[in-house]
């Protein structure tokens, strides 16, 4: 019901699975996600309802969220693991005092609005800086604080945010067959080490003689992707 507080929750999921928030006007004091699956997936957090969060805290070793708040929501600490996408409602202000996630050089998650061309709103209630990385950000406007974005990618219509653009990197596939995304088959020499990043649409990509080691050898690719050249 609403006016309900939560002193702790804790979430355990030892296999994939969507969580939501859906109430209005509760209190959680401390709420703990925590994905235990050993197998690479993709998830969803899905906060629906307007709330008051002292901490949500999510962790996970292999699986990659795609979190949305859709309603207006204060928190102490929002702390999602690196790699988590984010998409908040257009038009809405979300509020907190902590704001602890990141990129990855191999999974650049997107964090935008969930109207294109109209911004949400995040407002850091410390007035402090926060610091991302390896992100694409698209359609957020921040105020009260600073935040200071490197090696991101600059979807448009952001305001209130520092913006360094990723700079453009030359990748060589190497290890023969494989995925696309799997960061151990690109290097930043011909036949190289691993980098351990994927290419982004930044980014140029090198097929060469180093590039694989048999024949019939292939790259699997099951979602579209951009680069700038190849």
């Amino acid at each position: 019901g609403t006016n309900t507080r939560y002193e702790k929750l804790y979430i355990d999921l030892d296999r994939n699975g969507t969580v939501s928030f859906s109430n209005n006007s509760l209190y959680y004091k401390d709420v703990f996600i925590n994905y235990k699956s050993p197998t690479a997936a993709n998830d969803n957090v899905n906060i629906t309802g307007a709330n008051t969060w002292h901490d949500l805290r999510v962790s996970s070793p292999k699986v990659i969220l795609n979190t949305t708040i859709s309603a207006a929501n204060t928190f102490d600490t929002l702390s999602m693991p690196n790699a988590t996408s984010f998409t908040f409602q257009s038009n809405v202000t979300q509020n907190w005092n902590a704001f602890v996630t990141n990129g990855l050089c191999d999974s650049f998650p997107t964090y935008k609005s969930s109207t294109a061309g109209q911004q949400a709103t995040l407002n850091d209630l410390n007035g402090g800086i926060t610091g991302i990385s390896f992100v694409n950000i698209k359609d957020i406007r921040v105020t009260g604080g600073t935040w200071n974005a490197s090696n991101v990618i600059d979807g448009g219509n952001n305001a209130g945010i520092n913006i360094t653009a990723a700079a453009s990197v030359t990748y060589y596939r190497i290890g023969g067959s494989g995925s696309w995304t799997d960061p151990n088959r690109w290097s930043l020499t011909s036949g190289g080490a691993s980098s351990s990043c994927i290419p982004t649409q930044n980014d140029d990509v090198v097929f060469d003689i180093l590039s694989f080691n048999a024949n019939g050898q292939s790259v699997s690719v099951t979602s579209p992707l951009t680069i700038r050249n190849m």
